[in-house]
This record gives C-alpha cells, sequence and structure tokens, in this order.
C-alpha cells in the first residue's frame, strides 16, 4: 500500500474520493477535494497532482459512459471542441508553470468567480431556423462562435493540463451557454471533454513516473461509488438541483483559493 500512511488516513482518502466523485458528476471540483487531502498525507504537490489526474481521468470516462447509458446525448457538441482540449491540455501538461503559488491561486479564484456570472445568466435555447435572408449574418455569427469557443477551450485546457482545479466549474457554465443545453446535457459534454483533457495530461504524467499508482487506486475506489450516485442525483434531479449547487460549490472554491490558500 502507500508507505507510512495510517488507516484512518486512508479512510479520509477514500471518503475525499467519493465527495470528488459526486461533485464531478453533478457540477465538477474534485480536485478542490482530493488535491490537499494527498499532499496531507506525504505526497509531494506534483505527485499528487498527477496521481489526482489519473483518478478523475478514469471516474470522468466512466461518467460521461454512464450519461449515455440513461440517456442524456451530447449531439456531437463534444467532438466539436476535443482538438483545443487535447491540444491545450498536452501542452498544460509540459508547460512549466512560472507563477508564485499564490499568484497562481489567486487567479484560479478570479477566474472562478467570473464563472458565476455566466453560471447565474440561464442559456437561452436554440432559435428555430431565421428566414433566408438572415441567414447569412447568422452564419458570420456561428463561425465568430466557433472560433471564440476553440480560444476558450483551448485555455481551459492548458490551465487543465497543469492543474485543473474547478476545471469542471469552469467549462459547465460556457459549455451551457455555447451550445444552449440545460446544466444536465451540459454536463455530459463537459465529462467527455474532462476525460479527453485529463487523458492528455496523464500521457505526460505516466511518462515521467509521476503518478503513485497505490494513492490513485483508493481516490478512483471513492470516485467511482461518488460518481453513480452524483450521475444518478444529476438526471433525476435535473437543472432545478443542478444549478444552485454549481453556484454554491463555484463560490465556496472561490472563496478558497482568494482567502485559504
Amino acid at each position: 500500500m502507500i508507505e507510512g500512511i495510517t488507516r484512518l488516513q486512508l479512510a479520509a482518502l477514500f471518503l475525499a474520493g467519493g465527495l470528488g466523485g459526486f461533485l464531478n458528476a453533478v457540477a465538477g471540483g474534485a480536485s478542490l477535494v482530493v488535491f490537499p487531502i494527498l499532499v496531507l498525507i506525504g505526497l509531494a504537490p506534483k505527485e499528487a497532482n498527477a496521481t489526482n489526474n489519473l483518478a478523475t481521468t478514469l471516474v470522468a470516462i466512466q461518467s460521461y459512459l454512464d450519461y449515455r447509458r440513461r440517456g442524456v446525448l451530447d449531439d456531437g457538441h463534444t467532438l466539436k471542441l476535443t482538438i483545443p482540449v487535447l491540444l491545450g491540455a498536452g501542452l498544460g501538461a509540459f508547460s512549466v508553470v512560472s507563477l508564485s503559488r499564490e499568484v497562481f491561486a489567486r487567479l484560479v479564484g478570479f477566474l472562478l468567480l467570473a464563472s458565476l456570472a455566466i453560471v447565474l445568466h440561464k442559456p437561452t435555447p436554440h432559435a428555430p431556423e431565421p428566414p433566408v435572408e438572415n441567414r447569412g449574418r447568422l452564419s458570420i455569427a456561428r463561425r465568430h462562435q466557433a472560433v471564440l469557443g476553440f480560444l476558450l477551450f483551448l485555455g481551459l485546457g492548458i490551465y487543465g493540463g497543469f492543474f485543473g482545479g474547478g476545471i469542471g466549474m469552469l467549462m459547465l457554465p460556457l459549455i451551457s451557454s455555447l451550445f444552449g443545453l440545460d446544466l444536465v446535457a451540459a454536463n455530459r459534454v463537459k465529462t467527455g471533454l474532462v476525460a479527453l483533457m485529463n487523458l492528455s495530461a496523464c500521457a505526460v504524467f505516466l511518462y515521467h513516473d509521476m503518478v503513485n499508482f497505490s494513492a490513485a487506486a483508493v481516490v478512483y475506489g471513492g470516485m467511482m461509488i461518488g460518481s453513480i450516485v452524483g450521475v444518478r442525483t444529476a438526471v433525476r434531479k435535473g437543472e432545478r438541483f443542478l444549478r444552485p449547487l454549481l453556484v454554491g460549490v463555484t463560490a465556496l472554491a472561490s472563496a478558497y483559493f482568494l482567502f485559504w490558500i
């Protein structure tokens, strides 16, 4: 098992994984729970980050397939954002972070605060096809939207590749607004993108032998159970449950990065 770790610490790591898996399935934020516990039990920050990445990769794939089994479709939206997310995550995993820990944490806190505005904005469903004479302008608007989406998710991929704390909370409202999806449908797209992003970063971490497989196994065990419960909750409760939960978790995570780290 993990050298020098007590049974109590193992239990805490498993429970953190369970809570993280639930949060990832319904909104995002598993890293904000799991990463600090991994550091507290003795893993170096980079090793803790890589270990958390492997566990969240596996559970994101599981959640994405679970949403599919429950009839929540993404209509190809995941595929549309695959290239920027994979490219960004690879760049992020290879990059050397020049910012200090404090500056980086504050930046994440402000990003999460900004995402609250997007969370609170209820996306407008896609309108029916416009008259022929207006379709030229609509085509230009859609091209602009595609470029903006590419750049936004390239940036999110870079961030997710080298840390990714709160990445799901940043992605979910953006996906909802970009495609006009409710939060349940947007959640499936988000889990697919997180799985792709983490796979790209995980390949780099595995190549550099940065993963503690024993700790990852314990975290994944908890995450697997939490994820199953989270997907069921999200599908049954719907957006009325997800929106206030997302607002609350995002606000707490932002405060954590801004004031306590």
